[in-house]
């Protein structure tokens, strides 16, 4: 890096502030850790929060009126803050759209792009359809340059949408924190087996799969099994709860903090997330550098991660007696948890560090902002 003066980085992404309370996901945990990262130290930052404050999301009306709200204020930081480059956190769908419409906008004032696709629809569609529509190829061809959370979207990009690889760099989630590769890993010998689940209780975060393989599993050994997060499925996965009978073993454990998280990583033997589809899950990644041996489902860039009986257990989605097949064959050997235990911490040591991230999200930054790095 030269000696002029901080490059300036306008990073739209999820910053509710104070107004926090209530918000949850793998977004709003990656850019809290971003601003504890040398990234704030290198760039001065200008942030714009863009966060989903409901799940459900909110109606058409509402949603359109938030997106023209975000799309002015990023308009007045575009010409306020003036800044070298702009960073952009995005999902599938509408705000997709939404994110390509401030990409253009940034491009046509000549501010370079880097657009960050954080959720997994966009690669679940590309694979069930074998094409992208036209509209997602144009969107996806406006940033100067598309960051992938993994091979897969890496070859998403240039045999999908036809960028170029160095227009497609791969910069892996970053949060193995050193909280979590902390963690001392303790399994269970004696009493049940502990299982935990992290994330948004809805239907295709494989929820229902889960609680069906539980009732479906064939080893004797008990086991119990705690589901942290929310959602719009919690009512109806409580019901299915108590008509198999699994009220006594599966504890719906709502929201944590990010402390009380760590609690619930030291708590579990296992990690569980049966996933119809995902971009590279956080909690996946942070249950890994506790130390927990993981059972998910091939979706998204998991499969660049994880390779089946070597660093976790991979069964298919939307199949809960694979799920449950999966879980026995953990349940039953504490040789094997403890195993994949070792080789899922150092995976998640050696891909999913922090500063490791924030040092290639700054290069990025530097070799789009610099004339003489381009």
């Amino acid at each position: 890096m030269d000696n002029r003066r901080r490059l300036r980085l306008l990073f739209v992404g999820a910053f509710p502030g104070e107004s926090a309370e209530g918000v949850h996901g793998g977004v709003l945990t990656s850019c809290r850790l971003l601003l504890q990262s040398s990234l704030e130290k290198d760039l001065e930052l200008v942030l714009l929060d863009s966060t989903q404050r409901s799940v459900p999301p909110p109606g058409v009306t509402r949603r359109a009126l938030d997106a023209s709200r975000r799309i002015v204020e990023f308009i007045v930081k575009l010409f306020l803050h003036r800044p070298d480059t702009v960073l952009i956190f995005c999902g599938s769908g509408p705000s997709l759209a939404e994110k390509s419409l401030m990409s253009f906008m940034a491009r046509m004032l000549r501010r370079p792009v880097l657009l960050f696709p954080r959720g997994g629809g966009i690669l679940r569609r590309y694979r069930e359809r074998a094409a992208l529509s036209f509209w997602v190829r144009v969107a996806l061809k406006i940033p100067t340059k598309v960051l992938c959370q993994g091979e897969s979207w890496q070859r998403l990009m240039v045999h999908g949408v036809g960028r170029l690889q160095g227009d497609a760099p791969i910069v892996r989630n970053w949060s193995a924190t050193p909280k979590h590769l902390s963690i001392a890993y303790n399994s269970s010998e004696t009493g049940p087996v502990r299982l935990l689940f992290v994330g948004w209780l809805k239907r295709e975060k494989g929820v229902f799969d889960l609680v069906n393989a539980l009732a479906t599993r064939e080893a004797d050994y008990p086991v119990v099994t705690r589901l942290v997060g929310d959602g719009d499925a919690r009512r109806e996965l409580t019901k299915l709860i108590e008509k198999l009978g699994l009220g006594g073993e599966v504890v719906l454990a709502g929201w944590k903090s990010a402390e009380e998280l760590l609690d619930e990583y030291a708590w579990a033997d296992v990690f569980v997330l049966p996933s119809w589809v995902e971009g590279l899950p956080n909690s996946m990644i942070e249950a890994m550098a506790s130390g927990l041996p993981v059972v998910v489902t091939p979706v998204g860039n998991v499969p660049d991660v994880i390779q089946n009986g070597e660093n976790g257990l991979i069964a298919e989605a939307r199949n809960p007696r694979a799920l449950a097949a999966a879980i026995d064959s953990l349940v039953d050997n504490p040789q094997q948890r403890a195993r994949l235990s070792c080789a899922a911490r150092q995976t998640a040591r050696s891909l999913f560090g922090l500063e490791a991230a924030a040092r290639a999200l700054i290069d990025l930054v530097n070799q789009v902002s610099r004339p003489s790095t381009r």
